[in-house]
């Protein structure tokens, strides 16, 4: 999901591939990643329907300020995803990056995506700067008012 000023682009299925292109062609404010992750890589589909696991560095040398001038935030809505949350920011310390450090249940990934982008939608409804700190905080309390917490649900 990209979001391109008052424009959505929606990649679904999506492979490293096609990142570029979609890129290129959206220039979006916000890159949202919903998806599965295994060990510090993101999950991406081949044209066979298997998992691609492209190296972090190959997801992060399509996002840079050249090809995506404006971009804001990389939500990275998945699993594990931390690992990556950090590469992107030691790489492009401009960038605002929401990621996952444990496991969570999709219905929780959802109740914060749904809240953070309810903040989204507002704020360019408005015509007001998005501001990603106040949608982050606005995602959590979905997350929480739904009865969600931080970390491992099975704990």
């Amino acid at each position: 999901l990209l979001l391109t000023g008052r424009h959505l682009a929606v990649e679904p299925a999506a492979s490293i591939g096609d990142l570029a292109p979609a890129v290129l062609a959206h220039n979006p404010r916000i890159i949202l990643f919903s998806g599965h992750s295994f060990m510090g890589s993101l999950a991406f589909e081949l044209d066979d329907g298997r998992i691609d696991l492209p190296p972090a560095a190959a997801f992060i040398s399509q996002l840079s300020r050249e090809a995506a001038p404006r971009l804001q935030c990389v939500f990275l809505n998945g699993c594990h995803t931390a690992a990556l949350g950090h590469k992107l920011v030691e790489e492009m310390p401009w960038l605002c990056v929401i990621c996952w450090c444990s496991i969570t249940e999709d219905a929780a990934a959802r109740a914060f995506a749904t809240g953070f982008y309810d903040a989204v939608g507002d704020f360019i409804f408005n015509e007001e700067q998005i501001r990603i700190e106040l949608a982050y905080w606005l995602g959590l309390k979905r997350m929480y008012d739904q009865g969600f917490r931080f970390g491992d649900p099975a704990t």
